[in-house]
Formats: C-alpha cells, sequence, structure tokens
C-alpha cells in the first residue's frame, strides 16, 4: 500500500471513529441503553436465506456468531430492560462483495415509547447523521412493484411471476422450490429496487404477509401485509424495520416455515431458540430497527466498496 492509499484509509478511519461516538451521543441523547451482545451463541438466528457461522469450542460444544443482536435484546426486553441498542460486528457466512462483508457493523435498536411511524422518523433522523439526500419518497411494497414491474403484490401468480421473470430478468432461469415470495423478492430485488431515484431517500412500507419475518401483520383492504419497513439510497439497501410480533405461537409457527423453507433450499435446519420463543410471550410491544453502519459510511465517503471503510490489513 502506498503512503497516499495509506493516508486516505487513515483519513477515513478517522471519520469512522467520529461517526461511532455521534452514533453513541445519538443514543444516549434518547436515553436508549447500549447492550455489547455476545457474538457467540448457543442457538443460530433463525432466518431461511441468512446463513449463520458455527463455531466448535471446549472441544465437543458448538455455538454460532451470531448474525444479529435481535434474539439477546429481546429476552433483556422481555425481562423489563427498557429501550436498548447494540453496536457491533455480526457475522454472515457466505456474504462478500462490493456492498457485503462476512462479519460487519450493524446497529440496532428496539424502542417501548416510540410508534412505527416514529421509528421510521427515527431511523431516518439516524441516517441523515451520515447523509444529506434533497428527498424522500415513501411507497408501500404493493405501490413500488405496480409501478416499476405492473405486477401485484397480492393477486399475482407464481406462474405469473416466473413469467416475467424470464421474459425481463433472465429467461433460462429455472425455479423448484420458490413460493410466490421468493419470486416476489427476488423480482423487487432485481428489478425493482434498482429503478429507486438515486437522489431520494425511498422508504418502503407494507411488506406481504410472506415476508414479514418477525414482524406484526395486520388487514389492509384485501390483503394481509407485515409492519414491516426498509429505508434506501444510492442503491442500498440501510434499513429493515418492524413493529415487533409479541407472542409465542405465532413465533414459534413461523420459526418453522424458516425451517421448512431452509430445507427446501438445500440448507441445513437449525435448532430453535425455544428460551427466545418462550420470552416472546412477554414481550412487551416494541418496535426494532437494524442499520447498516458500513453502508452509512460508505455513502459518508462516496465510496462504492465496504472495504474501504472498514479496518482491513
Amino acid at each position: 500500500m502506498s503512503p497516499a492509499q495509506i493516508n486516505k484509509r487513515l483519513e477515513r478511519l478517522k471519520v469512522r471513529a467520529v461517526m461511532l461516538a455521534k452514533s453513541r451521543s445519538f443514543f444516549h441523547e434518547r436515553e436508549v441503553i447500549e447492550v455489547d451482545a455476545p457474538a457467540l451463541n448457543t442457538y443460530a438466528n433463525l432466518d431461511d436465506h441468512i446463513d449463520p457461522i458455527a463455531v466448535s469450542f471446549r472441544e465437543k460444544d458448538q455455538g454460532y456468531l451470531h448474525t444479529s443482536p435481535e434474539p439477546f435484546l429481546k429476552k433483556l426486553l422481555a425481562q423489563g430492560f427498557g429501550d436498548l441498542y447494540f453496536l457491533g460486528h455480526v457475522f454472515r457466512d457466505h456474504e462478500y462483495g462490493n456492498h457485503h462483508q462476512i462479519e460487519f457493523t450493524m446497529v440496532e435498536w428496539y424502542r417501548q415509547k416510540l410508534s412505527f411511524e416514529s421509528l421510521i422518523k427515527e431511523t431516518l433522523e439516524y441516517i441523515y447523521l451520515f447523509i444529506r439526500p434533497k428527498t424522500e419518497t415513501i411507497l408501500s411494497y404493493q405501490e413500488a412493484l405496480f409501478r416499476f414491474t405492473g405486477l401485484n403484490s397480492n393477486s399475482s401468480s407464481r406462474e405469473e411471476l416466473i413469467d416475467y421473470v424470464h421474459k425481463k430478468i433472465d429467461k433460462n432461469m429455472s425455479f423448484g422450490a420458490e413460493n410466490r415470495d421468493d419470486l416476489l423478492s427476488f423480482i423487487f430485488a432485481h428489478e425493482v429496487e434498482p429503478q429507486f431515484n438515486k437522489e431520494e431517500i425511498t422508504i418502503i412500507k407494507g411488506y406481504p404477509r410472506g415476508q414479514a419475518a418477525l414482524a406484526k401483520t395486520e388487514w389492509v383492504g384485501n390483503e394481509k401485509i407485515a409492519r414491516r419497513f426498509e429505508i434506501y439510497h444510492q442503491g442500498l439497501e440501510l434499513a429493515n424495520g418492524y413493529d415487533e410480533l409479541v407472542g409465542s405461537d405465532e413465533l414459534s409457527k413461523r420459526y418453522e416455515e424458516l425451517n421448512q423453507k431452509r430445507t427446501l433450499f438445500g440448507k441445513k435446519k437449525l435448532k430453535i431458540d425455544d428460551p427466545f420463543v418462550q420470552g416472546n410471550a412477554t414481550l412487551p410491544g416494541c418496535c426494532g430497527v437494524s442499520v447498516g453502519f458500513d453502508r452509512l459510511m460508505m455513502l459518508n465517503q462516496n465510496t462504492k466498496y465496504i472495504q474501504d471503510v472498514i479496518a482491513m490489513i
């Protein structure tokens, strides 16, 4: 590495240190408590597409590096710890590219004192510590999908979605276990997100029920949607937030569904964190969001590569 490259990297690391400090001040001012969640856990975070990294220790024991601090923070919330946030490293296997690192920095927080809409506003306030876009656009998932593809998230059949993929994205793509929601997610990522105005912040709300993850659902007209939002800018997904699901039975059902999907996609089933599931019965009403700190640094430093804004040798 040349002296010029070292100096540029050093300046970016100085800015990163400043933004970490500003982040902590942001939450301190709002009386949200920082929690240094353990990276090594007995159970893996359960997701159909995100893969945890297994770790062996004490010769015979196995744990997992967390892909998110969500279960740990929610266990604390269920015990009455109040509003909490995490700022630190998480780990996701098989994720590497210009916008991805297997180990990356996440900011995740949970608020009992804010409504779903207020959490969106607070998330934008946090993002605006790093960037200053000209405008904001808010769209429902269904509005965005229809505007950019002409498809209907509620009524378009699996066959219509496959036909769209073959005509617009990849005529040779084959499909097996993918259901409607998998196809909608694929189309949204490849056809909708790239068409967002790069000068704007785009907020997408109201995801299909099958993409609820751990968000509450509600009926809007004749469609059951998830109280979930995502925030995008300059082609990057920056934030993913929920009006959090409360209750053990529904959480257990969703985890079983996620494990079934993992099996269909040739992935290993993961052991369900029963203490977390049972504790969700006493989770207070709250909203939560995770934000990619490194991606915000990419925007702040006007670079296309996540590797430019993290400490690497």
